[in-house]
């Protein structure tokens, strides 16, 4: 999000919102306290015949700096064809501040393989331009960020009204992003109501004038998300919802018709040090384990 009065991210995440590539940078702002480092593993496993098997296994190992993610190393110990062992180097403007100024992916003979620059503005609170490049400094990907009061009410169509009587003053704020590759552009733009992300809209590839799909998001009232309903362009709805235990993770989710439940084990700090994720009628259950060095 570049937004940054606020985070949307399901500060409790890990769990199947995990990526294969790299943690969020925001990731570590899950911590109840905050550590030096830690190592996470997700393992995925299949029962058959009343017996856990391995079917995938990814370790990510963080150094954090100054409450700032410092380094990260992927392992793809088990389960893909090819394997992928990435590093990624984050570069900031102080400590203080922490904006990300570039992000740097190394395979593990420390030869360079992408990189992104990120500008900000004058005021270094938005950021305006991400540029992505390959090890020869080609230009992949450029995507520019523009704020703006929301006035447009084809935008503001069936976004949530605030759910928090404090923020009842507060106006509509757009950031619209623009997306440039090679052979193909698309646009979108966020829509924050007080800070928080209340609805998302997608316009089709190389049509910045028709919405492909929009997302709209509600939260409780610890401001933890409770539900986002996708809409696409036929009017077909899908909708995700939470549900937290009282330390704010995820315990339960349910995408469409299928249910995900997780269980948790805390430290003295109560960071979580394992959570399973078990799905409903699956055999297949995904193991979080995290080793954290205070």
């Amino acid at each position: 999000m570049k937004y940054s009065s606020s985070i949307l991210v399901l500060v409790s995440i890990l769990l199947s919102n995990t990526l294969f590539a790299q943690l969020d940078k925001d990731y570590i702002k899950s911590f109840k306290k905050t550590p030096k480092s830690f190592v996470l593993n997700v393992i995925t496993e299949k029962e058959k015949n009343g017996t856990f098997i391995y079917k995938k296994h990814v370790k990510y190992v963080v150094e954090i700096q100054d409450y700032l993610m410092k380094t990260q190393t992927v392992f793809d110990t088990v389960g893909y064809k090819t394997p992928y062992h990435r590093k990624f180097t984050y570069t900031y403007n102080n400590k203080l501040e922490g904006n990300i100024l570039l992000l740097r992916e190394y395979d593990l003979k420390n030869h360079l393989l992408n990189e992104i620059s990120y500008t900000w503005d004058k005021g270094r609170i938005n950021i305006l331009k991400e540029e992505h490049k390959d090890a020869d400094g080609t230009i992949l990907e450029t995507i520019t960020y523009k704020l703006s009061e929301c006035l447009n009410p084809e935008l503001l169509k069936n976004v949530p009204l605030a759910q928090n009587e404090a923020l009842k003053n507060s106006f509509y704020v757009c950031e619209y992003s623009s997306t440039k590759k090679p052979n193909l552009s698309f646009n979108s733009v966020d829509i924050y109501f007080g800070g928080e992300l209340a609805k998302s809209v997608k316009f089709e590839n190389n049509n910045p004038s028709k919405i492909a799909s929009y997302i709209t998001y509600l939260y409780n009232k610890k401001w933890k998300l409770s539900s986002e309903t996708k809409t696409t362009s036929s009017e077909h709805q899908y909708k995700t919802t939470y549900e937290y235990d009282d330390k704010g993770n995820i315990v339960h989710k349910k995408v469409g018709f299928v249910e995900f439940y997780y269980t948790y084990k805390y430290d003295k700090f109560n960071n979580w040090v394992e959570s399973v994720e078990t799905a409903k009628g699956s055999s297949t259950r995904t193991i979080y384990k995290r080793t954290i060095n205070y």
